[in-house]
């Protein structure tokens, strides 16, 4: 079985809003038709000049591409992009967590009166 080869691109600066640049995982489209459109795992097709290739992920990725990319696991097999999403999904409540977290220690923090060694502090005991 072969490998799926994947690009990562985005619609060029002025082509579309700039919501709409989102970066799409790309088929590498075959040789004999690179001249003609490259097709996005979302399913949009894109024709010459109207991506931008890029070296890693720039702004929002494309939601859809991510369900519906193709993943070479070790063995060679395709799995779904819905594994990506949900690992996705669990990492944004994890970090929703953490920023709920650090709100709550900074606001005891701001409220808290810290004497460092050689200052007076200025609360009366």
């Amino acid at each position: 079985m072969s490998l799926t080869r994947l690009l990562l691109a985005r619609p060029v600066e002025g082509t579309v809003g700039e919501r709409q640049r989102v970066t799409h995982l790309v088929y590498v489209p075959e040789a004999r038709n690179r001249a003609l459109l490259a097709r996005a795992c979302c399913g949009q097709a894109f024709g010459p000049g109207d991506l931008e290739l890029l070296d890693g992920v720039a702004g929002m990725p494309c939601e859809a591409c991510l369900r519906h990319a193709p993943i070479n696991n070790a063995e060679g097999v395709l799995t779904d992009g819905d594994l990506i999403v949900s690992r996705l999904t669990g990492l944004e409540a994890q970090v929703e967590l953490l920023a709920e977290l650090v709100d709550r220690v900074g606001k005891r923090l701001s409220q808290a009166t810290i004497t460092f060694p050689g200052e007076q502090s200025n609360v009366e005991g």
